[in-house]
């Protein structure tokens, strides 16, 4: 006495589901890896825009009068502290700007004495301009800004 159903031959129908699945699964993992390699792009971009503003307030005035140089430009710092940095990444998609922002005030519990105290920073920009393979070689332009107080 048989008290299950015998089985029905379904041979194809496997392989119609995994013709439907498939594509779908395949698109969203090359999705998360395009979209994981924006990230670690963008990562890349925003240490390339600290290590430009940290070159700069380094190199910049008392070190420049001292070493009898002139303060460094924003295609100086380019080449000399960033294209070394720049893993994998195209410099002449790169672009940098460098701002001097003069007088801002820092409170004392930042600068350790009782009063105000003016300090001069830089603001080093990094922009590049990414190409993103799932959407196509669609170009997205990533873009960090960082600000440092002239330390030397």
């Amino acid at each position: 006495m048989r008290l299950t159903p015998p089985r029905l031959k379904r041979r194809g129908a496997v392989l119609v589901e995994m013709a439907i699945v498939l594509p779908v699964l395949i698109l969203l993992i090359l999705a998360a890896f395009d979209t994981a390699a924006g990230v670690y792009r963008y990562q890349q971009v925003a240490t390339l825009a600290r290590e430009g503003a940290r070159y700069a307030s380094v190199h910049a005035g008392m070190y420049a009068q001292e070493q009898n140089t002139t303060v460094p430009t924003a295609d100086q710092i380019r080449v000399a502290a960033l294209v070394p940095r720049a893993v994998n990444m195209d410099p002449t998609l790169m672009t940098c700007t460098l701002t001097w922002v003069n007088g801002t005030t820092l409170p004392w519990s930042v600068t350790g004495d009782m009063g105000l105290r003016k300090v001069n920073n830089v603001r080093y920009k990094v922009s590049y301009d990414w190409k993103s393979l799932f959407l196509l070689g669609t170009t997205i332009t990533l873009t960090s800004t960082s600000e440092m107080a002239i330390s030397y």
